[in-house]
């Protein structure tokens, strides 16, 4: 036969605000967040068209079971533009996977129905 007790115990921890040691290196602190960038025209033009973008994983696909599209982080790219390219052509694989009928609730992007930034 098997008995449960339940221990209980005390775990001690000794907090210190960085700012009040003396001679403590530099390394040491807290990592602070760097600023979020405001969001780029193609970002705002995506929310405005409903497209749902999830950032992360090793490549750039359109799940349509999901309904979003898959991309990289901005890192995995040579440049902006080919994050940018490559995000777009992704939205275009929407319009193909969607069409263009009546059923879908969606506004159909290829037609140029969303307003493209100026």
């Amino acid at each position: 036969m098997r008995c449960r007790t339940r221990l209980s115990f005390l775990k001690l921890f000794y907090v210190f605000n960085v700012d009040q040691i003396d001679e403590l290196p530099e390394v040491f602190g807290a990592e602070v967040a760097p600023v979020a960038a405001e969001p780029s025209a193609l970002e705002q033009w995506t929310a405005r068209a409903g497209v749902r973008v999830r950032i992360g994983g090793s490549m750039a696909c359109y799940a349509p079971v999901t309904d979003l599209v898959h991309m990289p982080a901005h890192e995995a790219f040579l440049s902006e533009e080919h994050w940018a390219a490559t995000l777009l052509q992704e939205i275009c694989n929407i319009a193909s996977v969607i069409g263009f009928d009546e059923g879908t609730r969606r506004r159909p992007i290829g037609r140029c129905l969303v307003p493209l930034p100026i």
